[in-house]
């Protein structure tokens, strides 16, 4: 199914969320047995690898990201035409965080969520979240699918060239830094990167992966700036509070 929608929504580039790593790694080789330009993203790689993947994306390496939730929040990445749910959310809030990946800045996307009968509660639970139901869609033609498979097959073969990527040479230096709040106290990457980049000569672009947790959070810092940011937070509040923030642990 996931293959007859790619065909048929033949997207520029696109996001396919699954709920655990094993499952990112699972569909991720499938989907290059077809040839499908893609990569896995998870909270399991170390930190330089999770850039180095985020970074070959947004530079146009490959078109599709296969990930969990890791990149639903803090990774701002510019002309994704295409989100997939291939597992519909438990926690119904990430919903409208992964679909937020598309549709950014005056952009057009699409989001397509794929139900299985055992999901269909979870679906309801988004539905309800979100105060609307989703529209039921109708699976691709075999016409849609051939003529569509064609022009997206032409398209991987006929991909731009890599965009360069604005202090791409600097961000081989990253400071992974522990924030001593998460979750429980409604942290979000919005009061993260608001606070971070209110620091002098900060900006978003210094600021990598946010990680949320239920006690605490980790933000990859870039461009050798990860100092500047410790010591910047430790003078400014967050959500109204001084939270504790250190150089995190390997």
């Amino acid at each position: 199914m996931l293959l007859k929608l790619l065909y048929s929504e033949n997207p520029e580039s696109g996001i396919i969320f699954l709920s655990t790593k094993d499952r990112v790694g699972h569909l991720t080789g499938r989907l290059k047995k077809h040839d499908i330009p893609c990569e896995a993203l998870h909270g399991g790689m170390l930190q330089n690898e999770r850039l180095s993947v985020i970074n070959r994306f947004r530079s146009g390496e490959f078109m599709f990201l296969v990930t969990t939730d890791v990149a639903s929040r803090g990774i701002d990445i510019e002309n994704i035409s295409l989100i997939v749910n291939y597992d519909v959310p438990m926690e119904r809030e990430r919903y409208v965080h992964r679909i937020g990946r598309t549709a950014r800045a005056g952009s057009k996307g699409t989001a397509v969520t794929l139900v299985s009968t055992r999901e269909e509660k979870f679906l309801r639970a988004v539905e309800e979240y979100i105060g609307a139901r989703l529209e039921k869609g109708e699976h691709p033609t075999e016409d849609q699918i051939t003529e569509g498979k064609e022009a997206f097959l032409e398209r991987i073969k006929s991909r731009p060239k890599l965009k360069k990527l604005k202090g791409a040479e600097l961000n081989k230096d990253i400071t992974k830094i522990y924030l001593g709040a998460g979750k429980k106290k409604k942290m979000r990457p919005g009061d993260i990167v608001g606070a971070i980049t209110s620091i002098p000569d900060v900006t978003v672009e210094d600021i990598g992966i946010i990680d949320i947790q239920d006690n605490h959070s980790y933000v990859d810092i870039m461009n050798k700036k990860g100092l500047k940011v410790i010591e910047g937070l430790k003078k400014k509040t967050i959500k109204g509070k001084i939270i504790k923030v250190q150089k995190a642990e390997k």
